[in-house]
């Protein structure tokens, strides 16, 4: 059975390995990183934003996702300060 492809998805076999890759893509697997999949397929050229998801923390049972990291986890490092809007954009 094939899936079905959607804007903004990606198609899947259900019963099937997922895989992304310029050989062919089937979905994806959980610790793919799906911002390198969204700028690959959008500019159609392999594409890295240089950050990869944490796959240790991919649990086994639903919600796969494991707990967000802890304060001490997150300890010595400094948030990404946002920059302020230039003028004439519009968000």
């Amino acid at each position: 059975m094939a899936g079905l492809l959607c804007p903004g998805r990606l198609p899947y076999e259900v019963g099937s390995n997922a895989a992304f890759d310029f050989a062919g893509f089937n979905g994806r697997a959980l610790g793919d990183d799906v911002m390198d999949i969204v700028i690959t397929l959008a500019s159609n050229v392999p594409l890295a934003d240089g950050v990869i998801p944490d796959r240790t923390r991919i649990r086994s049972d639903f919600p796969y996702f494991g707990a967000p990291f802890t304060a001490e986890e997150q300890a010595g490092i400094t948030p990404v300060q946002m920059r302020p809007p230039t003028a004439g954009h519009k968000p």
